[in-house]
């Protein structure tokens, strides 16, 4: 049973340190948009503590080809504006991926489009830490200190910060019932489950696409399954470009003997990240998206990195262009130098309740599975993960060379990672990120009882896709049964066409939505 600290009571801060506007109009060319900053406390349990400011948008109504944004001297004048024209339409909150990422309504038109257009005013909540507030760490010069801070930017936290939200506007608004009707994508799915569990009486609905959340398993027991779907991915990459796996160990060692001999751990790029041996194999990540797209981007660029690594030896320059391709945010996805709280806590939001370790659960299942013919459809598959064990605090500075050097008796098939944070992955965190790997304390993220009840009978609706491969299918299908109440799981295939990112993918948006609110498959 889950703790209620900290979640009973709720202080509301119209106004945020400094004088600054509360609330702005966007001067947005489709769509009425509010930008609203809210003061709310960052840890309610300690009474009179600390501050922070979290941003929100409102998109309230579709504008016409003869509407001004009306001058806006007073935060009180674009409130008056605002509830003017939306007091009546209820609420679509949409929760984004994550953890880490900013939540800015630009980023889904389609959504945004097919909500107003049902008569919803859709609201974007900016995570605590992302978007327009981002983390601001400058106060923390202890790595104990840094882990114990970030701990407090966790789903738990957010899902209560969407109820101060809720509340504010159901005062300034006069409503005194307001419901949330929460439209979650991925991790957004994590919040609305925690808020459910906590604030049933808040919610008009959920709607998960690819969210929902294994609230009864262990760090270790995910990403032991993510490892069977990632591995299946490179099985296709490679029966894609069959002559890759040949190439890529060519590659990833021409890398570890050019930071061998330069005694660096890879290519730094201008924003402080690196290309190395062991980042080129996190470009595994992509193999979640639709289509042959995201294998085709990986092997065009494992080609030219090939060719300029011929060409440059083992102390030549690799040509800028081809640094720069790889720190796109098309290629090297995880963008961890501008999201840092994606990677620092992305193991976290499997450690549901105390006592749960997340202990680098990423990194020890890929290298567990390595070489399980149970995990693979051309078994054996040795090695494939073994890459990642050749850190010199793990085994031998010969690791590389004797698993992949010329002289290996094995011929190993290197395969890319997919959603996983490394060790190495954090480098400029190292010391924190282990701390938070090892943190036991942490507070339940779920009311497991209540999931099961339900009392309140909030309706569920939620599609799974069996071509996922960040949200494993099988565990959402379990997830669901264990829902009460009216809970409704959709799953669809065919693989390929309809992934994780369906409801954000053009020409599939409208698809997705009409069977979330109306249940009619298309």
């Amino acid at each position: 049973m889950a703790s209620s600290s900290g979640w009973e009571e709720f202080q509301i801060f119209a106004m945020v340190a400094g004088g600054s506007k509360f609330a702005d109009l966007v001067d947005d060319k489709d769509y009425w948009v509010i930008d609203l900053l809210l003061g709310v406390p960052l840890d309610r349990r300690v009474k009179g503590g600390e501050d922070i400011t979290i941003h929100a948008s409102i998109i309230y109504g579709k504008k016409t080809k003869h509407d001004r944004l009306p001058t806006v001297r007073q935060p009180c004048d674009a409130w008056f504006h605002y509830a003017n024209h939306a007091y009546n339409k209820p609420f679509l909150v949409y929760l984004c991926g994550g953890p880490g990422d900013e939540n800015t309504y630009t980023k889904t038109p389609a959504v945004n489009k097919f909500a107003i257009e049902r008569g919803y005013q859709v609201l974007h909540l900016d995570y605590r830490g992302t978007g327009r507030i981002p983390l601001n760490t400058s106060k923390y010069s202890r790595p104990a200190e840094m882990a114990e801070y970030l701990s407090l930017f966790t789903q738990d936290k957010i899902a209560q910060d969407l109820e101060s939200v809720r509340m504010w506007l159901s005062t300034l608004l006069a409503i005194h019932d307001l419901k949330f009707t929460l439209l979650a994508q991925s991790f957004g799915g994590w919040i609305a489950m925690t808020y459910l569990s906590y604030f049933p009486t808040s919610i008009q609905g959920i709607l998960l696409t690819a969210a929902m959340p294994p609230f009864t398993k262990t760090p270790q027991q995910v990403y032991r399954s993510l490892c069977k779907r990632v591995i299946n991915r490179n099985e296709k990459y490679y029966e894609l470009y069959p002559t890759d796996a040949a190439l890529v160990r060519k590659v990833v060692m021409q890398l570890y003997n050019r930071a061998s001999k330069q005694e660096n751990k890879g290519e730094t790029l201008e924003d402080g990240r690196r290309l190395g041996y062991d980042t080129l194999l996190t470009l595994g990540r992509l193999f979640g998206g639709s289509g042959r797209g995201s294998f085709d981007k990986v092997h065009n660029f494992v080609v030219k990195l090939s060719q300029n690594l011929d060409a440059a030896g083992t102390k030549g320059p690799i040509p800028a262009d081809t640094l720069a391709q790889f720190a796109s945010k098309d290629l090297e996805s995880f963008r961890l130098h501008q999201r840092p709280l994606y990677g620092l806590l992305h193991e976290a939001i499997y450690c549901h309740s105390p006592g749960i370790q997340s202990n680098w659960a990423a990194y020890n299942a890929a290298v567990e599975v390595s070489g399980d013919p149970n995990l693979s459809n051309t078994a054996p598959c040795p090695q494939s993960f073994t890459w990642l064990a050749s850190s010199p605090t793990k085994l031998c500075a010969g690791f590389m060379e004797l698993c992949y050097g010329p002289k290996s008796e094995y011929d190993p098939t290197m395969y890319f990672s997919g959603e996983m944070i490394h060790p190495f992955m954090l480098e400029d965190h190292k010391l924190t990120a282990n701390i938070l790997s090892k943190k036991d304390d942490w507070e339940y993220l779920y009311d497991r009882e209540r999931i099961r009840a339900n009392p309140y009978n909030v309706p569920i609706r939620s599609i799974v896709y069996k071509g996922d491969m960040y949200v494993d299918w099988e565990i959402s299908l379990d997830m669901g049964m264990q829902i009460g109440g009216p809970c409704e799981v959709y799953l669809v295939s065919p693989r390929g066409e309809w992934t994780h990112g369906a409801v954000k993918q053009p020409g599939k948006t409208e698809k997705v939505l009409g069977l979330l609110f109306d249940g009619v498959m298309w």
